[in-house]
């Protein structure tokens, strides 16, 4: 039986570089289904057989940089490309892109609805106020890319029951878009502050390790206006947690792991613990970092919205810190 990795390199080694110039083309002039049928290698389980295809893109260079934002470093690449393939406005159904070569792919406004991209070279793809619906991305490697994307002239990016299974996620970024009824399986996400996102009825298993998930709006102030159902009816009971965050967000609805604590009414903590802070006999360092801790916490969620903290996360002074502005606020 062939190992995926034969599989890969059979389904790569059957398309000559006109027959995949052809396929481009026809993926790019989507409204004629002929053409697109007349490349495809027929079927595969239903959609048509495009796996393997090779779409290459030249690079002009390749640099490195040390990016800094949210109080988080961490090394962005940097790629010049020459001709990156872009398809605007394209409407993709049943196509089975498992096992392709498509780096570097800028897509817009577009409808991606049955597509498989399993076991795919996908790096670096941006996306533009796109739908992807009932698409799988299992072990697809998407280093270096936006999966989330941004809208465009009025569309939002969302993504509805898609899958992603493993693959290479560490650097990929998941903010911007609309996650309905997804699934992220035994994916490591590390090293994220995750804005301008919703996910609704979504299952994460894995390791979540520095990920922020912040509903704050970007231009408000304390008390932080927050984007409603940010984060809605998740599971993420099967997840391992290492410095996880939720801001402005009601947890009251999310299956969470058996770590950390569950904390009721959580913007009415944060505030008395700010206010604790003011008259508290505290070395200005130690007053800083409790207002700027509590500070993320102080929003405009209900009252009786709940929380989710790790207080375990935090060691020595930090701690004491944390728990004796907890008791302070409700001395």
């Amino acid at each position: 039986m062939a190992t995926p990795k034969d599989l890969k390199q059979e389904l790569r080694r059957r398309w000559t570089p006109d027959r995949a110039a052809d396929a481009k083309e026809a993926l790019e002039n989507w409204k004629n289904p002929k053409r697109l049928a007349e490349v495809a290698f027929g079927t595969h389980e239903g959609r048509l057989d495009l796996r393997g295809l090779p779409i290459f893109t030249n690079l002009g260079g390749i640099g490195k940089k040390q990016v800094q934002a949210a109080g988080y470093e961490r090394e962005y690449t940097f790629v010049t490309l020459d001709k990156a393939p872009e398809f605007h406005s394209v409407h993709w159904e049943s196509i089975d892109f498992s096992f392709a070569e498509i780096d570097h792919l800028r897509i817009f406004l577009s409808e991606i609805t049955n597509c498989l991209f399993t076991d795919a070279t996908t790096r670096d793809w941006r996306n533009w106020g796109n739908r992807y619906t009932n698409c799988d991305f299992a072990r697809s490697d998407i280093r270096d890319s936006s999966i989330g994307g941004a809208s465009h002239k009025r569309r939002d990016m969302e993504y509805v029951a898609c899958h992603w299974q493993e693959g290479k996620l560490k650097d990929a970024f998941i903010s911007g878009a609309t996650y309905r009824d997804c699934v992220f399986e035994n994916v490591t996400l590390v090293d994220q502050q995750i804005r301008e996102s919703a996910f609704i009825r979504c299952v994460f298993s894995g390791k979540l390790q520095d990920i922020m998930f912040d509903a704050r709006i970007n231009d408000a102030r304390r008390p932080w206006a927050v984007q409603p159902d940010a984060v809605v009816d998740c599971d993420f009971s099967a997840c391992t947690f290492e410095g996880v965050e939720f801001y402005g967000i009601d947890t009251r609805t999310l299956r969470l792991p058996n770590v950390g604590s569950v904390v009721p009414h959580i913007s009415a903590i944060a505030r008395r613990a700010m206010a604790w802070t003011e008259s508290a006999d505290l070395e200005d360092n130690e007053r800083s970092y409790l207002q700027m801790y509590w500070g993320s916490y102080v929003t405009q969620l209900p009252d009786d919205a709940g929380g989710w903290m790790d207080f375990d996360f935090y060691q020595g002074r930090a701690r004491e810190l944390i728990d004796a502005s907890v008791a302070g606020g409700f001395a």
